[in-house]
């Protein structure tokens, strides 16, 4: 029977020979009978039975067990059999069998494996029994080998075990699996084996081995396992709730899958390709689903191994993955039901699995597809679905429930050579639904967002992006999100640089971008901030924000404009390209105090300049901006703003002057600001910043644009505006605050200055002045050894003055510096202007204005002011403006300044009366102190410290045009004033209550002489309104007027040189409102005589001789107290007239002499007197009139004189010679005295008692 069974002749070839025709006929007659029912149910059976029977002979069947032995060790044996022989299988090492075997017809189609311990054994048996078929001539089976059996080595054997397949499984074989099991008193675990290969059973070579580990062993179990890259599994058992593994091991593929509490009926597919798992549990729940599979072919995405761990998985569902394809590197999870827990690696062949970063509690994903590889790591809970594209990154999530999820991908650059894309991210409080993507528009990027709930933390990192040019990095930290849309990240063409929020709102946002290789910058300071540089091809960007809605930086014209949901500090560094290629970089550096939450501010220009555009709905306390490289202000490229407690809306206009044009300003005007203090500095690049004149509490500017320099500092409080204006000078302020201000600038000259070198030393006159012939070259630098004025047409010797180019050459005087004359040292060049001016304290409105002529022209020089209010001190100095005929400096100190005035210093030319300076006030107020300096020192003041005059200091006025020109004025009370000195003519419109004595101090240059005319005094205590001036008009006496609001005191005046009178002393007392003096050495000044005299009219106007000397005193009747008190001494003819105490109120006279006679022995000369004093008192104390005329009294003190148009003549003898002959008219009342003393022959006779008689009878009544 053995041998039969085993031999050649075995069972196996019985059954082929006898049985394969009759069981063939009768399955060819089923099939030729079918399309009925039951042909259609045998057909399987009659199909299976024929495969299996004609096949009988050339199958070989075996058993093959495996004991683990105590020790660990596996005992592994091989058993032959038969077809539906039972086999004693012997596995341990005693003699007895252990079990029995059989492979046998199970069922119609179905051939089975049934195993069964051997009667009375007892033992554990912990072993694994697989039955082997195969062919080795390859006849059936592709001459492989099929094992199938069970495993109990990590448990015992059951007492009983059958497991049926179809037929075909083992004929047919299609890389499909399925089998039924049964066991009696099964152990707590059992596995199913299967497994095709070639070889033998000891030995097997391309295996293909499944494996399904029940750790709850079933009584019943079916499966059915589809092998390949789309492995499916159909199982049942009768005890669910188990641990089920399944594995498959093959040359190509290696599958391990785990079920944990496996439901009674599953459905489970893998689709290594598609990448995708799908589950049934058939209404029950899987609490874990793993898989692990390597594959030597790819799978999804190019990987060689994928591994899935599923929690909590639903009663049925599906999980798709989706992996970088092509172009396409986006990756994937998408669950049709809810799973607690996905996890999921894939990697290629020969790297192992990455981890999920962050924490095992923490969601999140990885990917690296760089350099050909594939390799995942992903875990999630509660996926509903997530898809990561990490170019451009971005990520969509959906879950059912909230976690923290992490993201780190690397993919390929975009471009060959290109360095790989790099993200990484952490979502705190992922919600259910999150859309987060960084999507390029054109050179920007735009951070898409889209969540169902707010996030507390999204923190990501990539690199490798195009982020924005020169930048390809990025970290991003978003704090506190909430809302959907989008933020983005901006770089246009023309520089600017921002993020912009719409519809996201982020409490927090810290954003950093970086070129390959850099470090991220720093955000400046602890709290919200920007930190930019885009210089040398390059990006690198740091901000925080807090509640952003838009920030933007625009470089040229710079700006910023920031708009947030909170208020709060804010810093800003940027450093931005130039202007162009050449210039340097734009570095710009802010502090911004409780920012508010919009603001815009930047620069914009126009025609005026520049302008700093402001804008915010909030004040601000403070602004602090500094920046290099600004094409702000020219020769400038530096600048520190600082501006405190700013509010309202609008601009503040930078204005800077224009090189070369007329009426330019440099000043700050503030448009719908308010700003409480501004303070600014601006430098060159290798200049410090300039400190603001005064204390750090007051108001000031300076300037210094000289030497190819700019230095610039402002600080004003309460701006509305202030400029500075240099052609002409000015400044204007509106503020609404009254604070100390003070300017210092310092600018380069406006034109050609012709120098200004040390007077020659030569003589007056001396030569010819440097070789020159008369008249030729230009003016030198140098005097011409004598002092010309501006009208000077020729100077003695010939040349114009100083003659010859500017300190030397041809004509001029040799060498510079030291010929005769004109010799002086050159000037140097054009001197720098410099201004300081100082306003105590500024009023909330001022202008002030120095306006200088320009060359040729006709206009004056003025000093304007116009203010809100009165002023406490003015002071303004200036040097290197052409204010006057060569002087170019200028000092005023102006004290009580009244709201307004003009001060005009008048050109001086040829014209006569051109007055030396005018000044008004406005509205009839009083300047409490002027002082004024043009080429002189500035007096010293003459106030009290309390402000008030003090009466031991006089006003004074000077002036002069010897030896350069020269002004110095202290004035007090002062309304209004003009002055002249070619001819003398002030006048003062004062406070009568506070005015002062004015002293007089003047020299001017007289044509044709080097002898300058001076003119000194002093006028008393001045009224409201005082008058004095002098008449010098050609071929006219000299004439003094004087025009008072009340009368004056006194005037005391001494001049040298004036007009035709060589010499000037005078004073006057008690000078009525108006006065007109005429002093003449001739007949000028005599009044019209309505007495004719019989043939006394040769003198002409009613006169018999010319006059040698005439007086006119005229008062116009003003004189309402006492009389006008004159002391003078005139020179006339050679001689001084000396006149004392000579009162009147009106008062003419004029006296000639003409031939003389022979009188009783004595030579007299023939002469006439008129006086007139309308009737009015006067009295002659004392007038001297050398030669002839040594004293001349008429009245007292006590009883003045009274004259009417007298006039009286001593025509000679009568009467034989025995008697003067007179001839009279008019009326004189001599009253208490009269005397007229002249020297006739040696001897002095008093022509009014002469030997008891008036010799010439002046007296008409009244005791001589």
């Amino acid at each position: 029977m053995l041998g039969l069974l085993q031999g050649k002749n075995g069972l196996g070839e019985v059954l082929q020979g006898a049985l394969c025709a009759p069981v063939s006929g009768v399955d060819s007659l089923v099939r030729a009978t079918g399309k009925n029912p039951v042909s259609d149910l045998l057909t399987p059976v009659t199909g299976g039975l024929t495969s299996l029977v004609c096949n009988a002979g050339v199958i070989d069947y075996q058993f093959v067990t495996k004991l683990r032995e105590p020790d660990g060790s596996i005992t592994e044996r091989v058993h032959r059999t038969a077809l539906g022989v039972p086999t004693t299988l012997n596995v341990d090492h005693d003699a007895e069998p252990d079990l029995v075997g059989t492979i046998t017809l199970t069922g119609p189609n179905t051939v089975g494996l049934v195993v069964e311990r051997a009667q009375n054994e007892k033992s554990p048996l912990p072993v694994q029994v697989e039955a082997v078929l195969g062919n080795s001539k390859g006849t059936v089976l592709g001459g492989r080998r099929i094992a199938i059996g069970y495993d109990a080595r990590d448990d015992r054997a059951p007492r009983k075990f059958t497991i049926s397949t179809p037929v075909d499984t083992i004929t047919k074989s299609n890389g499909s699996v399925r089998a039924n099991i049964q066991q009696n008193d099964p152990g707590a675990r059992i596995a199913v084996v299967a497994d095709i290969f070639d070889g033998s059973p000891t030995a097997r070579l391309n295996e293909t081995a499944i494996r399904l580990d029940y750790r709850k062993s079933p009584h019943n179990a079916s499966f059915t396992a589809s092998l390949g890259h789309a492995t499916a599994l159909s199982a049942t058992t009768d005890n669910p709730g188990g641990l089920l593994t399944a594995s498959v091991d093959s040359p190509d593929l290696k599958a391990d899958v785990a079920l944990r509490a496996l439901p009674a009926k599953l459905d489970l597919a893998v689709d290594a390709d598609g990448g995708q798992v799908t589950y049934n549990g058939n209404g029950t729940s899987i609490e874990r689903l793993t898989a692990d599979i390597e594959s030597a072919q790819d799978l999804i995405g190019g990987a060689r191994k994928l591994r899935v761990d599923l929690l909590g998985m639903p009663v049925a569902g599906a999980v798709k993955m989706r992996a970088p394809e092509g172009g396409n590197q986006q990756l994937g999870l998408t669950s049709d039901g809810v799973i607690d827990q996905i996890d999921v690696r894939a990697s290629d062949a020969t790297s192992g699995y990455p981890q999920v970063p962050g924490a095992d509690t923490d969601g999140g994903a990885f990917l690296d597809t760089t350099g050909g590889k594939f390799r995942l790591a992903a875990r999630i809970f509660k996926l509903k679905s997530i898809l990561v594209d990490p170019s451009p990154m971005s990520l969509e999530v959906q879950t059912d429930q909230a976690q923290t999820f992490r993201i780190d991908a690397a993919i390929d650059g975009s471009g060959q050579g290109a360095p790989p894309i790099a993200a990484k991210a952490t979502i705190q409080d992922l919600p259910t639904a999150l859309k987060l993507g960084l999507v390029e528009d054109g050179a920007n990027s735009k951070l898409q967002y889209a969540a169902s709930a707010p996030i507390s933390l999204i923190d990501a990192e990539a690199s490798g992006i195009s982020v924005v040019d020169g930048a390809d990095k990025l970290h991003v930290k978003l704090q506190g999100i909430d809302g959907n849309g989008d933020i983005g990240l901006r770089s246009d063409e023309d520089g600017t640089v921002g993020l912009v929020a719409n519809g996201v709102n982020v409490d927090r946002i810290e954003v950093e971008a970086a070129e390959a290789g850099g470090e991220f910058p720093q955000v400046p300071g602890g709290a919200a901030g920007a930190f930019v540089d885009a210089t040398g091809g390059k990006f690198r960007l740091a901000a925080r924000i807090y509640q952003l809605r838009a920030i933007t930086i625009n470089p040229s014209p710079m700006a910023l404009t920031l708009d947030t949901g909170t208020e709060g500090p804010f810093r800003i560094d940027a450093t931005l390209p130039g202007s162009d290629a050449a210039a340097p970089p734009i570095v710009a550096k802010a502090t911004i105090d409780e920012l508010p939450t919009h603001l815009k501010i930047g620069l914009a220009e126009d025609s005026s300049g520049q302008k700093l555009l402001y804008e915010a709905n909030a004040p601000i306390d403070q602004i602090d901006v500094q920046a290099t490289g600004v094409p702000l202000l020219d020769g400038a490229d530096k600048l520190h703003v600082k501006l405190q407690q700013i509010d309202g809306n609008g601009s503040i206009a930078i204005r800077t002057p224009a090189e070369g044009q007329e009426g330019s300003k440099l000043g700050l005007v503030a448009d719908g600001v308010n700003v409480e203090r501004i303070e600014l500095e601006a430098a060159d690049a290798t200049s410090e910043f300039p400190q603001v004149p005064g204390g750090p509490d007051d108001a000031g500017a300076f300037l210094d644009s000289t030497n190819g320099k700019f230095r610039l500092a402002a600080r004003v409080f309460q701006l509305r505006a202030i400029e500075v204006g240099t052609s002409p000078v000015s400044l204007r302020a509106t503020t609404g605050v009254s604070k100390p201000f003070r300017v210092d600038v310092t600018l380069p000259p406006t034109e050609e200055d012709p120098g200004s070198g040390d007077p020659g030393s030569g003589d007056p006159g001396s030569g010819d002045p440097g070789g020159g012939d008369p008249g030729s070259g230009d003016p030198g630098s140098g005097d011409p050894g004598g002092t010309p004025t501006q009208c000077t047409p020729e100077q003695p010797g010939g040349g114009e003055p100083g003659g010859g180019e500017p300190g030397g050459g041809e004509p001029g005087g040799g060498e510079p510096g030291g010929g005769e004359p004109g010799g002086g040292e050159p000037g140097g060049g054009p001197q720098p202007i410099h201004v300081e001016a100082e306003v105590l304290d500024l009023p909330t409105t001022f202008e002030l204005g120095l306006t200088a002529p320009a060359e040729g022209s006709d206009e004056d020089t003025e000093l304007s002011y116009e203010a809100s209010s009165r002023v406490g001190d003015i002071r303004i100095k200036a040097t290197g403006v052409p204010l006057l005929e060569g002087s170019d400096d200028i000092e005023a100190a102006i004290h009580d300044v009244p709201t307004g005035f003009t001060l005009a210093l008048p050109k001086q030319d040829c014209t006569p009366g051109t007055p030396l300076a005018k000044l008004t006030t406005a509205d009839d107020q009083a300047i409490g102190e002027l002082r004024l300096a043009a080429g002189r020192p500035l007096p010293a003041t003459g106030l009290q410290p309390s402000g008030d005059p003090d009466p031991a200091v006089d006003d004074l006025f000077g002036y002069s045009t010897s030896g350069g020109m020269g002004v110095a004025v202290r004035l007090t009370a002062l309304k209004g004033l003009s002055i002249t000195l070619d001819p003398i003519a002030i006048h003062l419109d004062q406070d009568a209550t506070k005015s002062k004595p004015i002293v007089l101090d003047a020299a001017m240059a007289q044509e044709g002489s080097t002898t300058p005319s001076t003119i000194t005094g002093r006028i008393s205590k001045t009224s409201a309104s005082t008058t004095i001036g002098t008449e010098l008009a050609e071929g006219q006496p000299t004439k003094l007027k004087f025009e008072n609001a009340a009368n004056l005191a006194q005037i005391k005046l001494k001049a040298l040189n004036l007009g035709d009178i060589p010499e000037l002393d005078l004073t006057l007392d008690n000078i009525p409102p108006k006065l007109d003096v005429c002093v003449d050495s001739g007949p000028r000044c005599r009044r019209p005589n309505p007495n004719v005299l019989s043939g006394g009219t040769g003198g002409g106007d009613n006169r018999p001789f010319a006059a040698q000397t005439s007086m006119n005193f005229e008062d116009s009747g003003t004189q309402a107290s006492g009389l006008t008190t004159l002391n003078a001494k005139l020179p006339m003819a050679g001689q001084t007239v000396s006149v004392t105490n000579l009162r009147f109120r009106n008062l003419g006279m004029d006296l000639g002499q003409g031939p003389t006679f022979s009188f009783l022995g004595n030579t007299i000369p023939r002469m006439y007197m008129f006086i007139d004093s309308r009737n009015q008192q006067f009295v002659m104390n004392e007038i001297k009139y050398p030669p002839t005329v040594e004293s001349f009294k008429i009245g007292s003190d006590g009883n003045p004189a009274i004259a009417s148009n007298r006039i009286v003549w001593l025509k000679g003898t009568k009467s034989l010679g025995l008697q003067l002959d007179t001839a009279a008219g008019g009326s004189l009342d001599c009253k208490g005295t009269a005397a007229l003393n002249m020297k006739v022959l040696g001897l002095n006779i008093n022509l009014l008692n002469f030997l008891g008689t008036q010799m010439l009878p002046v007296c008409s009544a009244g005791k001589p």
